[in-house]
């Protein structure tokens, strides 16, 4: 038992005693049962040609994004002006005691 499905346990009990030990089984067995727990979930049927184009447009997301990555030549060189201001920006976060205070 188990599996993506919903399971039902139907068990039958006779009430002559001749049949008293396998009513017993039963319900013991029908117990058992009662304690599997299964998660079904609908199994959803994709559209190859629907995946074909999400996955497509992930690919050329992913492209673009190295893209702008691997560009080096686009970028500004860093100059001394600069990183006086980095240093300015990371000495007065460092020195700041207030948690809260916002970081610009």
């Amino acid at each position: 038992l188990g599996g993506n499905c919903r399971t039902i346990m139907v068990g039958t009990a006779a009430t002559e005693g001749t049949n008293i030990d396998e009513s017993i089984s039963t319900c013991r067995f029908a117990q058992r049962v009662a304690c599997i727990k299964n998660n079904a979930v609908v199994n959803e049927e994709l559209d190859p040609a629907l995946m074909i184009r999400r996955l497509k447009k992930e690919v050329a997301q992913l492209k673009d994004e190295l893209t702008m990555i691997s560009d080096e030549g686009d970028e500004e060189e860093f100059t001394a002006a600069d990183m006086d201001e980095c240093r300015k920006l990371v000495s007065a976060y460092l020195e700041e005691t207030d948690l809260e205070a916002p970081f610009v």
